[in-house]
């Protein structure tokens, strides 16, 4: 997963009021890596108004409709911290994924970082994580074994 993720695609402790502003961050930072063409931002709000990606214990994954994996130009995760949490549906969140996949990549990603998540370690670590270095050795230490 180590390829997923770059500190280019990371921002911490970032002010935002609502899940659509965090979705919008977490576009633009997709797009600055070169991951996704613009429009991949609306197929991340449209999936929202679809379900709500919060998954509890204070993440969301935001991630694009089928429609929208056509604007994705590689695979790729970003990561926000929220300075602060803010609601996201029925939820509270201040961890936000966010997933651009031309494929089910997003899947496999959720599913390997799931146990840590419930077991809470990983939420704490990133909410105690100072540098970007660590955030993407926190979350490329899920392989699929």
């Amino acid at each position: 997963m180590s390829s997923l993720i770059s500190t280019q695609g990371i921002e911490l402790d970032v002010e935002v009021a609502t899940s659509e502003q965090a979705i919008c961050l977490a576009g633009e930072l997709l797009a600055r890596v070169g991951a996704v063409s613009e429009e991949y931002t609306a197929g991340m709000l449209a999936r929202e108004v679809q379900f709500s990606t919060a998954l509890g214990m204070g993440f969301a994954f935001p991630h694009g409709t089928p429609e929208s994996q056509k604007h994705v130009v590689f695979d790729q995760v970003v990561f926000l911290r929220l300075k602060n949490e803010i609601s996201w549906g029925s939820e509270r969140v201040q961890l936000v994924v966010a997933l651009a996949a031309s494929s089910d990549m997003h899947q496999i990603f959720l599913g390997n970082i799931a146990n840590r998540i419930a077991s809470g370690e990983l939420v704490q670590d990133l909410l105690e994580a100072t540098t970007k270095d660590q955030v993407v050795a926190l979350l490329s230490s899920h392989d699929s074994r």
